[in-house]
């Protein structure tokens, strides 16, 4: 399994997101796409989350475009998943994980049955209550520091790819 994001200066979620990963599944490769970022954040990740076998591609400093990295995220994908038989791209500060009834099964026995060449998961927001919880750890699972949560389909993005290439729309809300 292959996750693929871009990142411009995003230290904590990128640390949350390989975090996730590394506990979930075996061996993953991370690809990520860095957007200028300032030095070190990549360093800083690697540190806190040793065991993550960590890509960088940087990319020259521009403008931000959602065509820009629509594009370049489906060119990644696309290379990634004639080496991989399973390319997950997101944001940074979007993971994908089991949840319910399939909570306890191993990620990657989910991934296997998914019955078409790509799957967009839907998305659910959590909401910081600053009265009651601390401030986020990119250590710890997120459900185990908020306790609520937004269904929020329309602004997720994660894609999973297996055996097909595909092309991002604008803002990678569509495929």
């Amino acid at each position: 399994v292959c996750l693929v994001t871009m990142a411009r200066n995003e230290t904590e979620v990128l640390t949350h997101w390989a975090w996730h990963y590394c506990r979930l599944l075996d061996a993953p490769k991370f690809v990520v796409l860095d957007d200028a970022s300032e030095p070190g954040m990549l360093e800083t990740v690697r540190s806190r989350v040793p065991e993550a076998d960590i890509d960088v591609i940087r990319l020259p400093e521009g403008p931000f475009s959602d065509q820009y990295k629509s594009n370049a995220l489906s060119a990644l994908a696309t290379v990634m998943v004639e080496r991989y038989a399973t390319v997950i791209t997101t944001d940074a500060d979007e993971i994908v994980t089991p949840i319910g009834a399939h909570r306890d099964r191993p990620f990657e026995d989910i991934l296997r049955e998914v019955p078409h060449p790509f799957a967009a998961p839907i998305g659910i927001a959590p909401i910081h209550d600053i009265q009651r919880e601390g401030a986020f750890d990119p250590l710890r699972p997120v459900a185990a520091q908020r306790a609520v949560g937004m269904l929020k389909a329309v602004s997720t993005k994660p894609v999973i790819w297996q055996g097909e290439p595909w092309v991002f729309s604008p803002g990678q809300h569509a495929l």
